[in-house]
């Protein structure tokens, strides 16, 4: 499942890849963790295919380069010259003055590195920047002129006249909400209020599958509501973090001061300010009581009936705030709560925010709704708005300019419309021949990945047994989904671009409270759209979503010899079906269910492997900082494996060489320099 709401991520609003402010749900799929990483992707196909075309090469060097005579020689062994094996535009991106066997990074991607990079492109590290621009740029023309509701949304977006003449006044029914607010009852109100209009505050919520039970569907309640990326922002003693708090105080102040406007007898010479260090005072607070992302990561959500979390809060009302999202779709008599499964990962968080509203100043709490209602929403009103909440965007990211306004739009409509977008993606830019050469190489990845678990020595003939019966079940989606989602009843404005987005927002509460009457789809794509660069694996549907966006040039083309697909792509997909069995994937099994299905001896293997690998990345270091190798233990072991695999799918042997399943065929041939 995806998110319930995702219509517009922090990204999308300011034009941005700032990480949106919620947390991940492990028990759903990787597509719905909102975590803040974004791999590098470009510098990953020239890295992982050179790799993987150098090394076939090696291993045939007795056998072809005494005649071909181009090749240099190494302590490791002789090598063709790049230049003489590899496609020129990879070629383009390495620096061939270093020797590979001294620096294998260097190598594959000093020249993107040192030369390629632009100061202000958006992406961090340029994860997928290539691809994901490329679709986008295609995309925009037939998006523009569309009749469909992602047509009128777009140019409702890029309408700036008739956003300038709404000025800020879209605010004022919400802030005259906020200033109602007299003690907790109605501050329950004014939470369910900002959450339809998907202005996240206090807390975050999604809908769904139930890892106990993956044909069902529970509402998840979970830590969230602070602005910055993460709880180091606002607790950190660093200077660099310090120096971001300021900004965020700046950027408060601007943004309060517009809100003042709107508040009868609100003196603007000195309440802006004073809001200001509130709203910052009550997201610090918030951001104490967080979890760790360490945490959240490894934790599993308890179930709880509503009276349980009633117990657990009492003065946040929760049973009111569900009834009221789902209520608006349901009869007054429906009380939707007391009849669903409510998964809660960090119950410490929502007992200690239960206590933190019997004490915090009515005020201070104003002052951080108002400031998050403004800044949010105010990135889809006019130029000034807009202008000021990016100003926060530029101290913590250090990104200097906007995106063109065009191309703000289209992430805007791809997140808020992905199944309309990706339609018209498909139908121009997806091919019945691509679909077949994706599906192929993803049949030798799992008959690889099957040979290897043949090989495994360390764990019991139980456990590969079960092993092999999740990877048989695992299923495969590809390139766009098996029913489309349809919006058809929504009639959107050509003139009124914040308007849609509270539209949509309903919508998608409104179709997420139906998930939770009614069986899983588990092939159910949620919010990721077919346009996306990226492929997602899902523990409880045990399945990995492949979007056409990341079948495209330079990650995949049936036209492509081999290496060059299993270097790129494969890799990427090898890592997905890796996370159907790292430290938190081996926790679900076949159908989805979350249980243990492995012996004591085989966990005690599989944790001290896993250590080697923690202990491994976690003296690598960047920009002087120590990388948290606990933290990103599922990705380190998704990335060996996705290597790993691809690999041995492409050649038929595994990284000792030894035989394995034969070679690929997903692309257009091997090539002469895959011999």
């Amino acid at each position: 499942g995806g998110p319930s709401c995702s219509c517009f991520s922090m990204a999308d609003r300011y034009g941005t890849f700032h990480p949106d402010d919620s947390v991940e749900s492990l028990q759903g799929s990787t597509q719905t963790r909102k975590v803040w990483r974004r791999r590098v992707g470009i510098c990953l196909v020239v890295t992982v295919g050179a790799f993987l075309m150098i090394s076939m090469v090696t291993g045939l060097a007795t056998m072809y380069l005494s005649s071909w005579g181009n090749g240099f020689s190494s302590a490791y062994g002789t090598f063709l010259r790049a230049e003489d094996s590899l496609p020129a535009d990879m070629v383009a991106l390495m620096d061939l003055e270093v020797n590979p066997c001294d620096n294998f990074y260097d190598y594959a991607c000093g020249t993107f590195s040192k030369g390629k990079l632009q100061g202000d492109q958006l992406e961090f590290a340029h994860a997928w920047d290539g691809v994901s621009h490329n679709n986008t740029e295609r995309l925009q023309p037939l998006i523009a002129t569309s009749k469909q509701n992602v047509g009128i949304f777009y140019r409702s977006c890029m309408n700036d006249t008739a956003i300038a003449e709404s000025g800020s006044e879209p605010l004022r029914p919400f802030v005259d909400q906020v200033e109602s607010v007299k003690d907790l009852v109605s501050l329950t109100a004014v939470i369910y209020w900002m959450h339809k209009a998907n202005v996240v505050v206090l807390y975050d919520w999604s809908v769904e599958s139930d890892p106990h039970a993956p044909d069902t569907s529970a509402l998840y309640l979970m830590q969230g509501g602070i602005t910055m990326p993460a709880p180091s922002f606002y607790t950190s003693s660093k200077q660099n973090m310090k120096v971001k708090r300021e900004g965020f105080k700046r950027v408060a102040r601007n943004v309060l001061f517009e809100v003042c406007k709107l508040i009868k007898g609100c003196d603007t010479a000195t309440w802006p300010a004073t809001a200001a260090d509130a709203a910052l005072k009550v997201e610090t607070e918030l951001a104490e009581r967080f979890a760790s992302a360490e945490k959240q990561r490894t934790e599993h959500s308890t179930a709880y009936t509503i009276a349980e979390v009633q117990k657990l809060a009492p003065h946040l009302h929760l049973r009111r705030f569900i009834n009221a999202m789902a209520g608006t779709y349901h009869s007054q008599e429906d009380t939707i709560a007391d009849k669903i499964k409510i998964m809660i990962r960090n119950p410490a968080y929502f007992q200690a925010l239960d206590k933190y509203l019997t004490e915090v100043k009515m005020d201070d709490m104003k002052a951080y709704l108002l400031f998050r209602l403004a800044f949010v929403l105010g990135a889809d009103m006019d130029q000034h708005m807009e202008d000021m909440g990016f100003m926060l965007q530029r101290v913590i990211t250090g990104q200097m300019n906007k995106v063109p306004r065009w191309k703000k739009c289209m992430h805007s409509a791809t997140n808020a419309l992905p199944d309309d977008v990706g339609k018209i993606f498909v139908e121009h830019f997806f091919s019945v021949k691509t679909k077949q050469a994706a599906e192929r190489m993803l049949l030798r990845l799992k008959l690889a990945f099957k040979d290897d678990l043949d090989n495994v020595k360390w764990l019991a003939e139980s456990t590969k047994d079960a092993a092999k019966e999740k990877l048989k079940a695992m299923f495969f989606a590809i390139g766009e989904p098996s029913h489309w989602n349809s919006d058809g009843n929504l009639k959107l404005s050509e003139t009124r671009f914040l308007w849609n987005g509270l539209q949509l927002s309903e919508w998608y509460i409104h179709h997420s409270f139906l998930r939770l009457t009614g069986v899983t789809a588990k092939k159910r794509w949620g919010s990721t759209s077919p346009t996306m660069a990226d492929a997602f694996y899902s523990y409880t549907a045990n399945g990995l979503f492949v979007p056409a966006g990341i079948l495209q040039a330079p990650f995949f083309s049936p036209t492509f010899e081999d290496p060059r697909n299993y270097g790129a792509l494969g890799g990427i997909l090898g890592h997905e079906i890796t996370h159907g069995f790292d430290d938190q994937g081996r926790k679900f099994g076949g159908n989805g269910q979350f249980n243990n299905w492995w012996g004591e001896d085989d966990v005690k293997s599989f944790k001290k492997k896993a250590k080697c690998i923690v202990d491994f990345y976690s003296k690598q270091e960047l920009d002087g900082r120590a990388v948290n190798g606990e933290l990103t233990l599922g990705e380190n072991i998704a990335d060996m494996g996705g290597v790993k695999l691809a690999y041995t799918a492409l050649t038929g042997k595994d990284s000792t060489g030894t035989d394995s399943a034969g070679g690929a065929g997903g692309g257009g041939g091997r090539g002469t320099y895959a011999a």
